[in-house]
């Protein structure tokens, strides 16, 4: 056989093994695995149940078996504990925390945010640099975790008067916030609430962005780490979703919290730009946990499919070829806004919203194609598309991306000079 005909046997041969869009270090991939089946074997059989009795039970026995595969402390670094690199963190963003969030939004959206709610809150505390809010929080996480006795975290922006406008830099700017901390002898005192915070009624560490003068609103935000147990503090309604009902979302109320100096998180005044980078590190995954929800929808499509014989007909390969290839593109989309870093305004709005949009999409077409099968409540279809429905709206709206795409994109925006992106 010629050196020609080889290479073309192997291409013949080869054409239809593919890979991720990137390779993923073996450690990596071995527990994206290790996850996939507990996620099958514990989080599954008991989903419905999670589902329903949602404002009745917190599921901490599946968080304390989360913790104990590293689902709690993966993205802090070892210095402080945990088990991830901080070099890893800017050589692929989070790629690997977010794979893992894939796989357990395969199964349950509402677990995956329980997690994944958990890791946006420890954000702020590792984008800042502050290795002494570093040390403090982060190493009580893992301390906490491997005690067995796990801490959760949770970030809170949106108030009752500022919601996505809050994500957004003209719309913050306008936006009635009224969550204020006042500067006294080495403490601030917090007064104000928030809402729709994911975690909110379970977390022991909350990431609470506060503006520190009336007249500079959002120019004056500034994190704050607030501590379950502090006097007055509460939480106040836990909200009644549609969807990803496992996460609880709750109003926080704070009335005259003393907060220490030691617990604000970066400078006085850094809040903003701290909260940008933090949700434009926190969008991308949000893609892979739609996309995660709408890959288990397709799957139950196709079990019906097959189920009622109707694979073989044209129309219907032509539905689901339509969904998947819709899928991929998003995926790969997701995918490279998740290992940039640092992160891409305009790349995880993107992520965010087109995954988010393709998911709620194909999670529809899979409803209607089952019919009376795909809305009777407990369908794990139904389900999700419930649960899809929410990642359009929390990160910020599908409109606030579209208005954060506009605004950073080279070329759209004026105030940018444009350039040849692809």
């Amino acid at each position: 056989m010629s050196l020609r005909d080889k290479l073309l046997n192997f291409l013949y041969t080869h054409r239809g093994f593919i890979k991720d869009p990137c390779r993923l270090p073996r450690h990596v991939e071995k527990k994206r695995q290790e996850v996939r089946h507990w996620a099958e074997e514990e989080i599954l059989p008991v989903v419905e149940e999670l589902d329903r009795r949602a404002k009745e039970e917190f599921p901490w026995e599946i968080v304390r078996k989360g913790a104990e595969i590293g689902l709690l402390t993966d993205l802090i670094p070892r210095t402080f504990g945990g088990g991830g690199r901080l070099l890893d963190f800017f050589r692929h963003g989070t790629l690997h925390g977010a794979l893992i969030i894939e796989e357990l939004s395969k199964v349950c959206p509402g677990v995956a945010v329980i997690f994944g709610a958990h890791m946006l809150g420890l954000l702020p505390i590792l984008l800042s640099m502050d290795f002494k809010a570093g040390r403090r929080f982060l190493s009580r996480v893992t301390d906490a975790a491997r005690s067995g006795k796990p801490e959760l975290c949770a970030f809170a922006i949106t108030e009752p008067a500022a919601g996505s406008d809050a994500e957004d830099t003209h719309g913050a700017r306008r936006a009635k916030l009224l969550t204020y901390a006042k500067k006294k002898d080495g403490y601030y005192v917090l007064n104000g609430r928030k809402c729709f915070i994911s975690n909110g009624s379970v977390a022991s560490i909350i990431t609470v962005f506060a503006a520190t003068d009336k007249e500079k609103g959002i120019d004056s935000w500034t994190c704050f780490v607030v501590e379950r147990g502090m006097k007055g503090f509460s939480v106040g309604r836990i909200e009644d979703k549609m969807g990803q009902r496992a996460s609880p979302a709750a109003e926080l109320i704070f009335e005259d919290v003393k907060v220490p100096s030691a617990n604000r998180v970066g400078r006085e005044g850094e809040g903003w730009k701290l909260n940008l980078l933090t949700l434009d590190t926190s969008r991308p995954p949000v893609g892979f946990i739609a996309l995660g929800a709408a890959q288990h929808a397709v799957r139950k499509g196709l079990e019906y499919a097959e189920k009622e014989g109707l694979l073989r007909d044209r129309h219907v390969q032509h539905i689901f070829a339509d969904m998947l290839m819709k899928i991929e593109a998003a995926r790969t989309v997701v995918w490279r806004a998740c290992s940039t870093f640092p992160p891409v305004s305009w790349l995880s709005a993107t992520a965010k919203c087109f995954a988010s949009d393709v998911a709620m999409d194909v999670c529809s077409r899979v409803v209607d194609f089952m019919g009376d099968e795909g809305v009777k409540v407990g369908n794990e279809v139904e389900k999700a598309f419930r649960d899809v429905k929410l990642t359009q709206i929390y990160e910020g709206t599908n409109q606030i991306q579209r208005l954060s795409f506009a605004e950073d994109y080279p070329g759209l925006n004026r105030k940018n000079k444009p350039f040849r992106v692809f």
